[in-house]
């Protein structure tokens, strides 16, 4: 946890004075559980989006990953996605409001395609948060991803800005997806095109 509080601190500039550190910890330890890291709105970067990276691929022990309500942005979600490329335990990972783009969330479904553990992956926003703004430029990695991922069975891109351009393509990809199970896509500006051409993927 001392590797996450130091990044941290240097996203932020912030001194890492012991009040903090006391702070950080008892919030992480908090909301965690042997199986669940919880890194939910302490005020990560990427930074600390990276050295998160490197432990759970020394030590790929989690089941679960939170880190909602953070600021990885695009850099710390491009070195979270070479992470994903190699873990083998993650089932859950929740990435709610981060200010992820376009750049970061190429990176994640590019690495989703050859990922086989990852079931949940939760993109949308917290109450009060930035939103992530992957978008339709996405799209296309969307449906690779959903052309060849035989793990996903729960994705929300709620808020995301899909939009009724992207709608379509990740509606080609969605129509051959047999695994997933759960998809939120609302506050994507689908609008009546986009949802009629996603409901006719779902047929």
């Amino acid at each position: 946890l001392m590797r996450f509080f130091r990044a941290k601190c240097l996203d932020l500039r912030l001194k890492a004075t012991e009040e903090r550190r006391e702070r950080f910890m008892e919030l992480v330890r908090k909301n965690s559980s042997e199986s669940t890291l919880s890194l939910r709105e302490t005020g990560l970067g990427a930074l600390a989006g990276a050295a998160v990276a490197s432990l759970l691929i020394e030590q790929p022990i989690f089941q679960g990953l939170d880190l909602g309500g953070n600021g990885l942005k695009d850099e710390g979600m491009t070195v979270l996605a070479e992470m994903l490329k190699q873990d083998t335990a993650l089932f859950s990972l929740d990435l709610k409001s981060n200010d992820i783009g376009v750049e970061g969330g190429a990176a994640l479904f590019n690495s989703l395609k050859g990922n086989v553990t990852l079931t949940e992956l939760d993109l949308g926003i917290l109450s009060g948060g930035n939103r992530n703004r992957v978008g339709s430029k996405v799209a296309g990695v969307m449906k690779d991803m959903l052309l060849c991922n035989s793990a996903l069975t729960s994705l929300s891109l709620y808020g995301n800005g899909l939009g009724v351009e992207g709608s379509a393509e990740f509606a080609s990809g969605l129509e051959q997806n047999t695994v997933l199970k759960s998809l939120d896509l609302g506050l994507n500006g689908l609008k009546d095109d986009g949802t009629w051409t996603l409901a006719g993927a779902l047929v």
